[in-house]
């Protein structure tokens, strides 16, 4: 992620040695017309793999 704020975990769900996680980025949202979207990514660790993916959560997405 990047940006200077922190990011916002919105949930985790884990266990002994596994996760997985979304964060969504600090800060404003991103403005494309009259839409407004926050950069946001998955994160999944584990023993053996890790790994993030980036997604664009809309402010109609947090509100469900």
């Amino acid at each position: 992620m990047t940006d200077h704020a922190q990011p916002l975990e919105l949930f985790r769900f884990d266990d002994e040695g596994q996760s997985v996680s979304v964060r969504m980025e600090g800060g404003p949202p991103s403005v494309i017309g009259d839409d407004r979207y926050h950069g946001a990514e998955i994160v999944v660790e584990s023993g053996f793999v890790s790994g993030r993916v980036r997604l664009v959560l809309s402010l109609e997405d947090l509100d469900e």
